[in-house]
């Protein structure tokens, strides 16, 4: 017996039909809508912007190092490995209202909301609490540059009588407009 041509284009267009649901369920975007983060990782409950809720136990996969609860109402990239919604999982979650903003190329941190909490500036500059000038961290390497400079300044206004490497031990002696070398606790002594 014959098929008849239609009856064959629309089980064709069915499977394409299909197939074009699995491929949109690839990639789309989502809304959590509850975070539990007691598991080994981290899982989410997700209103996919088509309107349908996930389980509550989609991966929210993060960086290694890097851990944070979202909050309710942040949005996500939401990944179907072959379209199947049964293995999603969520990354690149963030909130629009939260994050903060007028950071110039380069410049970047950890944040929560609404608040820079480690910032990085241009310079490679580390600050905690803002974007600026709140409590800058000295980088190591700075440190001990900007260290070693004042150890040069010293040692040409100053008669070092101890060693750098072993500060407990270092003794310095100011020398005074005539040349005469006075240590600094009589300094000390004769100010107060």
């Amino acid at each position: 017996m014959k098929q008849n041509p239609w009856t064959a284009l629309r089980a064709i267009g069915e499977h394409i039909r299909r197939l074009r649901f699995r491929l949109d369920a690839v990639v789309t975007r989502g809304v959590v809508e509850l975070v539990n983060d007691r598991l080994k990782t981290q899982r989410v409950q997700l209103t996919i912007l088509e309107g349908e809720v996930t389980p509550g136990d989609v991966e929210h996969m993060q960086p290694y190092g890097l851990s944070f609860a979202p909050p309710v109402g942040a949005e996500c990239i939401a990944l179907a490995p072959s379209g199947s919604r049964a293995h999603t999982v969520a990354i690149c979650v963030q909130h629009p209202e939260e994050r903060p903003k007028g950071a110039q190329p380069r410049e970047g941190g950890l944040y929560t909301k609404g608040q820079w909490r480690l910032f990085i500036d241009q310079d490679g500059l580390v600050h905690l609490g803002a974007q600026k000038g709140a409590s800058p961290v000295a980088l190591a390497s700075k440190v001990d540059a900007e260290l070693q400079r004042i150890w040069d300044l010293l040692t040409v206004t100053w008669k070092p009588t101890g060693s750098l490497a072993d500060a407990s031990a270092l003794q310095l002696a100011a020398v005074d407009g005539v040349g005469a070398v006075q240590s600094t606790a009589a300094q000390k002594t004769r100010a107060t």
